[in-house]
């Protein structure tokens, strides 16, 4: 309620304004601009809903997409070997600390 106030006070403070500085010629000018703003306003009031929709959507297909891809990868760490090979199994540097 209140920013329907406040937007009824800024078009009743301006319509005068702009009867009077033009002598007229512009109120067709700002009627044009209030009734686009006020129909562009309304297709992102229905619009933006359905877009959530799609995004929200989409965002699931994608995790869905990359969790199968891992499950698929079973875990296992696709990155190549260090240069020379594994180091050999008496390193300490590749067994498990306890």
């Amino acid at each position: 309620m209140t920013l329907a106030g406040a937007v009824h006070a800024a078009k009743a403070t301006a319509r005068p304004l702009v009867n009077i500085s033009t002598v007229g010629v512009g109120t067709p000018l700002v009627s044009a601009a209030e009734d686009a703003a006020s129909l562009s306003l309304s297709l992102v009031a229905v619009f933006l809903p359905v877009l959530v929709v799609v995004v929200v959507a989409l965002l699931a297909w994608a995790g869905l997409a990359v969790r199968r891809a891992a499950a698929r990868r079973g875990g296992r760490d696709r990155r190549p070997p260090p240069p020379g090979g594994p180091p050999p199994a008496w390193s300490g540097r590749w067994t498990r600390s306890s």
